[in-house]
């Protein structure tokens, strides 16, 4: 009786234990095959960014030198599977590892100098801190993952500069000088790598001893809706209570993507001139000046 007993019990632990190993079994579940996927690596390129001032060559520069800030985002389709922001600093700082399944994503890679991280909502709309555009780098790729990979990343400035140089003495009681400027934009689209929306740009920028002396420079940046672009720009000079010294606009300001347009002059005097204008752009690589005198 009690050996019918034992088998009794035995038959059902087996019958019980069978099923849960055909559960685990990783080559007959549907889903477990490329559960885990592949292991996907980017690699932020140097040789492909400047310094600002650097003109008609190449420089390689660490990632770290001009950006402050990196943030990626991978995108299935419309919808956005993962985001990750890095800060000058930290560790791997350029360099980002993660598992996907197989398949067909979208990348975009953001460097820049904001104060807070990129908002990538979808590839053709990143926003930036309190609408601030800084020095921009950017890249976007749609790659079929289908083995382990390293993705070298080539990033490209898409931002034109303005660099307003005040060539006079500045007043003692001008404590800022603001920067009203249209027909550029702060958000981007980093599918075309131009800008999205129709932006009105406001900067401040406060004036020190050493900028009284002549020679005050300012620099302002956008992202241009095309590859030339121009900008409606006005100018104060204002005290700390917010009156105002002096006053200037500037009607076409024009911006290149990757370029810089340097606008220089005695401020303070009373000319409205803007004289004549010389342009040279080169893309990619390299800031390259665009010279405009006010006086």
């Amino acid at each position: 009786m009690m050996k019918n007993k034992t088998s009794i019990i035995l038959l059902v632990m087996l019958c019980l234990f069978m099923p849960s190993c055909e559960k685990i079994s990783s080559e007959d579940s549907p889903s477990a095959q490329g559960e885990d996927g592949v292991n996907v690596t980017f690699r932020v390129s140097t040789y492909t960014l400047s310094p600002l001032g650097v003109s008609a060559r190449r420089v390689r520069a660490e990632v770290g030198e001009v950006c402050s800030r990196i943030s990626y985002a991978v995108f299935d389709g419309d919808n956005k599977l993962k985001a990750v922001n890095q800060v000058v600093g930290d560790d791997g700082f350029g360099t980002l590892s993660l598992t996907l399944p197989l398949g067909t994503y979208r990348f975009v890679v953001i460097a820049h100098n904001g104060l807070g991280n990129a908002t990538i909502t979808s590839p053709d709309k990143i926003a930036f801190s309190s609408n601030k555009c800084t020095d921009t780098f950017c890249y976007y790729q749609e790659v079929s993952i289908t083995e382990d990979v390293a993705i070298d990343v080539t990033l490209k400035r898409v931002v034109a500069l303005v660099r307003f140089i005040v060539e006079d003495p500045i007043p003692s009681d001008v404590a800022q000088m603001k920067f009203y400027y249209i027909g550029g934009s702060s958000t981007l689209d980093a599918m075309s790598t131009y800008g999205c929306v129709n932006s009105k740009q406001t900067e401040y920028r406060d004036v020190d001893d050493e900028m009284r002396q002549g020679g005050g420079t300012f620099d302002l940046f956008t992202f241009p809706h095309a590859e030339k672009d121009t900008l409606k720009m006005t100018v104060t000079a204002m005290t700390s209570d917010n009156q105002i010294v002096q006053e200037r606009t500037f009607t076409t300001v024009p911006v290149v993507k990757n370029s810089v347009t340097q606008y220089s002059g005695k401020f303070f005097g009373s000319s409205d001139d803007e004289g004549d204008l010389d342009v040279h752009f080169e893309v990619d690589t390299t800031w390259v000046q665009l010279s405009k005198y006010f006086y």
